[in-house]
């Protein structure tokens, strides 16, 4: 008999999860026009690949290097 005093409450589970759906997109709505606004696409990290004594510095692994010279073959 809980629900019939939400009810009464205005705040039922179904308002509760559309105010909570509308929420979520207006925060989603806020973050892409904030993105849009402030040049979206445009990168500040550099995209050049760290140096070679990184650990983050991708491999040369000879199983790739073959394959690619008989790709190229």
């Amino acid at each position: 008999m809980q629900g019939t005093s939400d009810a009464k409450n205005g705040m039922t589970r179904r308002s509760f999860l559309g105010k909570i759906s509308l929420g979520l997109a207006a925060l989603v709505g806020v973050g892409v026009a904030a993105k849009a606004a402030s040049g979206g696409s445009e990168s500040t990290a550099n995209d050049q690949f760290p140096g070679e004594d990184s650990i983050y510095h991708p491999r040369k692994d000879p199983r790739i290097e073959s394959a690619e010279r008989r790709w190229t073959s």
